[in-house]
């Protein structure tokens, strides 16, 4: 599987901008790791299988969100 089509893949599964992506090695097994960016904000990384193009897992990443958050609370009080 190609990177293109891992991240159609992920695309598929969560619309959205990609922001990053990469080839990693994770257990002895090609990963590619997909960081796509939803039209909300939302941040969701997804794994797929560089050999079979299956979807492995995803997580979303929201930690950046929170900060600003506490930045604009910092500043009303």
């Amino acid at each position: 599987v190609t990177m293109e089509e891992a991240i159609q893949t992920a695309k598929t599964k969560f619309p959205g901008r990609v922001v990053e992506a990469e080839l990693e090695s994770e257990d002895g097994a090609l990963v590619y790791e997909v960081e796509i960016v939803s039209a909300s904000g939302e941040e969701q990384e997804i794994e797929i299988d560089a050999q079979s193009g299956k979807i492995l897992g995803s997580e979303s990443e929201n930690e950046e969100d929170d900060d600003d958050d506490d930045a604009h609370e910092t500043e009303e009080s």
